[in-house]
């Protein structure tokens, strides 16, 4: 009895495959892009939020084009790029400016070549000055808009990120680092739920 020679692939089978994955990746991206219009009318329809929300809506599905077709390797820049530029939208250039300044001044805190513990009281120390800014008893250069959003943004995540740079090594990503903490949907939300860690993002 006689065995079946398997039949080789040939370029034609080959293409053949590649087009029917091509397609499917087609068809799967055009349905994300049509669920995405629909959610986009039923924010503007109902005015769910604010209207502001219906810019960083439509700004995500806009980043979310473009990323769909962006190597892996370059998706966390676009994301943080993303991110920063909604700050803009939502506060403007000086208010969003101040917050992403904040933001870095903080997170600089964490990466001083002093002990940690030395590195957690002046975060502490910073926080006692911000907190002296918020109750008015000194004049803070920005408004009171921003408070709610860099509270979320950095007030249990910095503890979280402190801890995990005391006890990893190797060098830290920065833009895994700065779209952790300015991660796109907390511009809009502050109650937004504390992010699970996996590592600091090293190289």
């Amino acid at each position: 009895m006689s065995e079946e020679t398997p039949v080789p692939a040939t370029a034609e089978t080959s293409a053949t495959e590649t087009s029917a994955s091509r397609g499917a990746r087609v068809g799967e991206f055009l349905l994300l892009l049509l669920q995405l219009g629909l959610i986009l009318l039923l924010i503007r329809d109902f005015e769910i939020v604010s209207p502001a929300f219906l810019k960083v809506a439509v700004l995500a599905a806009t980043g979310f084009v473009i990323s769909y077709f962006l190597p892996l390797r370059h998706r966390l820049v676009c994301f943080l790029l993303l991110s920063l530029a909604t700050i803009g939208l939502v506060f403007g250039i000086t208010e969003g400016a101040w917050l992403i300044g904040l933001g870095l001044v903080l997170i600089g805190i964490c990466h001083l070549p002093i002990r940690v513990s030395a590195r957690a009281a002046i975060l502490i120390l910073a926080g006692v000055v911000l907190g002296f800014l918020r109750v008015d008893w000194f004049h803070a250069p920005w408004s009171n808009a921003l408070w709610p959003i860099l509270g979320s943004m950095f007030m249990f995540r910095v503890m979280i990120y402190l801890y995990d740079l005391s006890h990893e090594r190797g060098p830290v990503s920065l833009p895994w680092t700065l779209s952790y903490f300015f991660i796109l949907p907390n511009v809009r939300f502050p109650l937004f739920p504390l992010l699970k860690r996996n590592g600091t993002g090293r190289h």
